[in-house]
């Protein structure tokens, strides 16, 4: 008898230890709302994308649409992030893109109607998006060049990863 208060004793002084320590506490189950190039909050749908811009002094900027499907006047309040995404074309998925710079704004969009917005890229960016553009035409270069070779080419510079520039946004308001 003795044996099995011992085995039960320290039963309970570990199952009461570990709820102790390892009580959940508080949890944030729902992150904030994110959307790729494009989204939609309440009737507002938005899209944007980051192009080379000549209007603007750094030569980039991200553009956003927003475009109001509604009956009255819609005011949404967005996060619009530049996003680097690492691209492995030999991996079957990618890891979701690291935000790099952000911009927050509060835009009201009339009923029925559409808002543009362009976001100038800082300096430092602008530098980024540049050497990175030079590097995607070398590598599809490259690709095109050994695609010509009657025997398919070098694979392992076809599925060299590569880097690659997105907008995405999220809900400010969280």
């Amino acid at each position: 008898m003795r044996p099995l208060v011992t085995v039960l004793g320290f039963a309970a002084v570990t199952a009461a230890a570990t709820l102790s320590l390892c009580w959940p506490g508080r949890t944030y189950a729902d992150p904030p709302e994110m959307f790729g190039e494009s989204g939609e909050i309440d009737d507002v749908t938005f899209q944007g994308e980051v192009a080379r811009d000549p209007a603007v002094r750094n030569g980039w900027a991200i553009k956003v649409t927003y475009e109001n499907r509604g009956d009255q006047d819609e005011t949404c309040e967005i996060d619009a992030q530049l996003t680097r995404d690492q691209i492995n074309p030999g991996s079957r998925s990618s890891p979701a893109g690291v935000a790099v710079w952000h911009h927050k704004e509060k835009v009201t969009v009339p009923a029925h109607e559409s808002v543009v917005r362009n976001f100038d890229v800082p300096q430092w960016m602008a530098a980024q998006l540049t050497a990175n553009e030079k590097a995607m035409a070398l590598r599809e270069k490259l690709v095109e060049r050994e695609n010509a070779k009657p025997n398919g080419g070098n694979y392992a510079l076809m599925m060299r990863p590569y880097t690659m520039y997105s907008v995405a946004f999220q809900k400010a308001d969280g």
